[in-house]
C-alpha cells in the first residue's frame, strides 16, 4: 500500500509539472556536463532551466557547483544533426533540493528567475552569487541553508516571496542592492544583524527587514520610498535616520522597536501613512526637518514623553505630531505657516506655545483639551481656524483672535469653560455652525465694521446680522436686545449667569439646546409671538420652577426632551387666560403640573386660589384627594415632597390653628 501511494503521489507531481510545461510550449529533457535542464524553447534564441534531476541524479555533487550561462549541444532531429546553443535563464522549482554536500553554487548572469525551494535544505552551502540578472526569488528558495551566513539582492530583482531565506539559521548579513523591489512577503529575518542597502535603492518594499536584530541602518540618499512595516519589530534598533531624499513613510515602518532611542525625518518627507512609530515606548527625541508634511499619524503612540524638535525651514506642524505627548513647552521655528488638524490635541501638560507671525492657518482640533493652557494668542497673519480647534481647553481663559481672521470652522470653543473676553474681529466674515457656542464666556464684542455680526446695544452676545439671530450670549447678557428674532442652537447653553430671561417680543423661534444646561436659570418668559422650540432648548435646567409663556397657542415643541421634564415637570406654567385648556391638551405642554393663568398668584394653602388661606381649602384639598386627583400643585404640596396627599392636610390645619 505504501508503495502504492508513493507512485500515486510520484504521478501527480510529474503530471502537475507536465501540466506546467504544457503551458509554455513542448517541454524537453535533457542532461549536460552533470546538469539536467529542461527547455521550452522551440525557435532561437534557446533558453533552459536547470531541472530536478531525476533518480536522484544530483546525489553525488559536492564542494563548488558552477552552471554555465552558455552551453551548446547537437540535437538530432529527423536523422539529422542539429546544433543548438542554450543560454541557462533560471533555476526550476526544487532543482537542487536536498544538495546537502554542496558548499558554494556559482550561477551565471543570465539567470533571472530562481524558483520555488530550488535551493531549499543545502544544509553545507556557505555562499551562493545570486546574479545580477535576477528578477524573481520564489517561495523558500533558499529555505534552511543553515551554512548560508551572507546573500546579496542585486539591482534587478522586483520580487522576493514567501520564506525565500526562512530558517536559514546563520544568515547574519543582507546586502540589499534592489532599487525597485515591488514585493517581499512572508519574510522573517530574526537573524538578521546587519543590513547594507545600496547606494541606488529606491524603495523599500513592504516588512522590508521584519524582525531583523540590526542595530543600525544607513539609508541611502537616492531612498524615496520606505513602506508599511519596513523595519517592523526590529528591537534592537536604537537610531534611525530618514535622509532628504524620502518623500514617503508607511504605515507602522518602525512598529514595536522598542530600542529605539531617536528617529529623524528628513525635509523632503511629504507623505506618513498611520502611526509609523507604534509602541517604539522609548523614544527619547524626534528630529521633524520635513517642510510640508500635513501629517505624521500619531507619533506620540511611540511614547509620550519624547522631545519633539522642529527644524527651522518646517512650515506644517503634522496632525498629530505632538498628540497625547507629555510636551509642557513648545518653540516652533519663525518659518511655520500651517497647524495641521489635531497636531497640539490631547497635550494635557502644555502650559506654552508661543505662535510665530506668519502663520496663516490653525487646522481643526488643534489644541483640543490642552487642559494646562491659560493664555492662547493667535498672530495677526491667521486667517483661517479649523473646526473645534480650542475645544476642550478648560483653564483656557485669555484667548486673543487674529485681527486678519476671515473664516472659523464648527464649534470652534466649545466646553471652554473660563474664557474672560472674546473679541470677535471686523474681518471675519465665514463661522461654522455653533462657532462660538457651548463654552462659558464672560463677555463678548463684535468688532464694528464686521459685514456679519454684531453685539448691538453692547449686549455681550454675538447676533447675526442679517437674521436677527442671536447666536451665542456670554455670562454677562442680562438683556436680550428688543431686535432679535430667534434665539440660535446652543446660543445660552452653559451660561451660568441670570437666573431669568425675558425672551422679547418678536422672537419666533428658540433652537436647538438653546437654553441647555443653564444650571441657574429659574424663570424664563416665551413671547407671544413664539412659534417652535427646538430639542433640548431647556434641558437639564435643573433650577427652572417657573414659565411663563404668552403665547396664546402652544408653541410646537420639536421632541420630547425640550424641557428636562423630570425637573421641570414641577415648575409652574403661566399661560394666557383663556389658552389654559389648549396647554393642558397639548400632548407636551400638559406635561407641566401646574398650568394656570398668567397673573395668578400660588401661595402654599390658597387650594382655591381666592388669595385666602381658609378653612375651605383644606375642605378643597380633602376632597380633591378622595376624588384621586393628587397630581401635584406647588400651592399644594405644603410638606415638598413633590406629591399631594393627607400630609398635606395635615400641614394645612396646622396652619389654620397658627393663624
Amino acid at each position: 500500500m505504501r508503495l502504492l501511494n508513493y507512485y500515486r503521489n510520484l504521478s501527480l507531481t510529474l503530471a502537475l509539472l507536465m501540466g506546467i510545461f504544457t503551458m509554455h510550449g513542448a517541454a524537453r529533457y535533457f542532461w549536460h556536463d552533470g546538469i539536467y535542464y529542461y527547455t521550452t524553447s522551440n525557435t532561437n534564441p534557446h533558453y533552459a532551466k536547470v531541472a530536478p534531476a531525476p533518480d536522484n541524479g544530483y546525489s553525488n555533487l559536492n564542494g563548488t557547483v558552477t552552471i554555465p550561462e552558455q552551453f551548446t549541444i547537437v540535437d538530432t532531429i529527423n536523422g539529422n544533426p542539429i546544433t543548438r546553443n542554450y543560454t541557462v535563464d533560471g533555476i526550476y522549482y526544487l532543482a537542487f533540493k536536498g544538495c546537502s554536500n554542496v558548499s558554494e553554487f556559482r550561477l551565471p548572469n543570465s539567470i533571472t528567475l530562481i524558483c520555488t525551494s530550488a535551493f531549499e535544505g543545502c544544509t553545507s552551502l556557505t555562499k551562493v552569487n545570486i546574479p545580477t540578472s535576477l528578477r524573481q526569488l520564489q517561495n523558500r528558495a533558499f529555505y534552511g541553508c543553515t551554512s548560508l551566513n551572507e546573500i546579496t539582492i542585486p539591482e534587478s530583482t522586483t520580487m522576493v516571496q514567501d520564506s525565500a531565506f526562512s530558517k536559514c539559521t546563520n544568515l547574519t548579513t543582507i546586502n540589499w542592492n534592489a532599487t525597485n523591489c515591488t514585493t517581499l512577503t512572508g519574510s522573517d529575518f530574526s537573524g538578521i544583524t546587519h543590513v547594507n542597502i545600496g547606494e541606488n535603492v529606491q524603495s523599500l518594499p513592504d516588512y522590508f527587514m521584519k524582525n531583523a536584530d540590526i542595530t543600525t541602518v544607513e539609508l541611502p540618499i537616492s531612498l524615496k520610498i520606505i513602506k508599511t512595516g519596513a523595519f517592523n519589530n526590529c528591537r534592537s534598533l536604537t537610531e534611525i535616520n530618514i535622509p532628504d531624499s524620502v518623500t514617503e513613510i508607511g504605515s507602522g515602518s518602525f512598529y514595536e522597536n522598542t530600542s529605539l532611542r531617536r528617529i529623524t525625518i528628513g525635509r523632503s518627507v511629504s507623505t506618513v501613512k498611520g502611526n509609523i512609530c507604534n509602541r517604539c515606548t522609548n523614544i527619547q527625541q524626534i528630529q521633524w526637518n520635513a517642510i510640508n508634511c500635513p501629517s505624521a499619524g500619531s507619533m506620540a503612540s511611540a511614547s509620550p514623553e519624547a522631545e519633539i524638535i522642529l527644524a527651522e525651514g518646517v512650515e506644517v506642524v503634522p496632525r498629530n505630531l505632538f498628540s497625547n505627548t507629555a510636551v509642557k513647552e513648545v518653540h516652533l521655528p519663525s518659518t511655520i505657516k500651517v497647524l495641521s488638524p489635531s497636531c497640539f490635541s490631547s497635550c494635557k501638560r502644555l502650559k506654552s506655545v508661543e505662535l510665530p507671525e506668519g502663520l496663516l492657518s490653525v487646522g481643526g482640533g488643534a489644541f483640543s483639551s490642552c487642559d494646562s493652557i491659560t493664555s492662547l494668542t493667535i498672530p495677526n497673519t491667521v486667517t483661517t481656524i479649523g473646526s473645534g480647534a480650542f475645544t476642550y481647553m478648560r483653564n483656557l481663559v485669555d484667548l486673543t483672535l487674529s485681527n486678519s481672521l476671515d473664516s472659523v470652522g464648527d464649534e470652534l470653543i466649545s466646553e471652554c469653560l473660563k474664557i474672560g473676553h472674546l473679541f470677535i474681529p471686523k474681518s471675519l466674515r465665514k463661522i461654522g455652525t455653533n462657532a462660538f457656542c457651548t463654552a462659558r464666556i464672560k463677555s463678548i464684542t463684535v468688532e464694528e465694521g464686521n459685514p456679519i455680526l454684531d453685539s448691538r446695544n453692547n449686549c455681550n452676545a454675538i447676533i447675526e446680522t442679517a437674521t436677527n439671530t442671536l447666536l451665542t450670549a456670554s455670562g454677562q447678557l442680562t438683556t436680550i436686545p428688543s431686535s432679535v428674532e430667534a434665539i440660535g442652537d446652543y446660543a445660552f447653553d452653559l451660561c451660568s449667569g441670570p437666573t431669568s430671561y425675558d425672551i422679547p417680543e418678536g422672537v419666533k423661534k428658540i433652537g436647538f439646546r438653546s437654553f441647555f444646561r443653564c444650571w441657574n436659570l429659574q424663570k424664563v418668559t416665551i413671547p407671544s409671538t413664539m412659534d417652535t422650540i427646538g430639542e433640548g432648548a431647556f434641558y437639564y435646567t435643573i433650577q427652572l420652577d417657573t414659565v411663563i409663556c404668552k403665547a396664546a397657542v402652544p408653541p410646537v415643541l420639536m421632541s420630547d426632551y425640550c424641557f428636562d421634564w423630570w425637573y421641570n415637570q414641577y415648575a409652574t406654567l403661566y399661560v394666557p387666560a383663556g389658552s389654559v385648556d389648549a396647554y393642558k391638551e397639548d400632548v407636551e405642554w400638559k406635561k407641566f403640573c401646574t398650568i394656570v393663568p398668567i397673573g395668578t398668584v400660588l401661595t402654599p394653602g390658597d387650594v382655591n386660589l381666592d388669595g385666602i388661606i381658609s378653612i375651605e381649602d383644606a375642605i378643597v384639598l380633602i376632597d380633591m384627594i378622595l376624588s384621586g386627583d393628587t397630581a401635584y400643585h406647588p400651592n399644594l404640596d405644603l410638606n415638598w415632597d413633590y406629591k399631594v396627599s393627607i400630609i398635606d392636610v395635615t400641614k394645612l390645619l396646622d396652619m389654620l390653628l397658627n393663624q
